[in-house]
């Protein structure tokens, strides 16, 4: 007796799914590699550029640790933990940590208020940084409750 059609179906396509994976595992594709990184950026991580400087800061802090030269070991030690700083990064703002931690939360609004006003000085920084809300408040959508008596 023939089995149905629809579990012949079913184990032609699981078949063919092994034979698929077969051969990307026997042919992997290669990554094309596209253009150069842009000057002052030494590695992305999901598309974010890590920049030279805070490769710099990796590496300072190696060579402050150290009473030696710095060697290739610890270059690539800085370029890593650049790479895990924005890795972990990553994770805490998909673990909402930039809305739900106060220390992050509150480190991230003073970041960006220093942003907006830091080209400017005096009264144009006020009125730069109230234009900076006049437009976030215009882009965004807004739902007040009742909080008010």
């Amino acid at each position: 007796m023939f089995p149905s059609r629809a579990l012949l179906l079913l184990w032609m396509g699981a078949a063919l799914g092994l034979v698929l994976a077969l051969t990307s595992l026997a042919f992997p594709a290669k990554a094309p590699f596209k253009d150069a990184l842009s000057p002052g950026v030494v590695a992305m991580v999901n598309g974010q550029p890590i920049l030279k400087g805070d490769y710099d800061v990796a590496l300072r802090t190696i060579a402050e640790l150290q009473r030696h030269p710095l060697t290739d070991r610890d270059r690539q030690a800085a370029i890593d933990r650049a790479i895990d700083d924005e890795l972990l990064i990553e994770y805490g703002l998909e673990l909402g940590l930039a809305r739900d931690d106060p220390t992050t939360r509150q480190a991230l609004l003073s970041a960006a208020i220093t942003a907006v006003r830091e080209p400017y000085g005096g009264t144009a920084a006020d009125e730069a940084f109230a234009a900076k809300l006049a437009e976030l408040r215009k882009a965004a959508r807004i739902r007040v409750a009742p909080v008010l008596p």
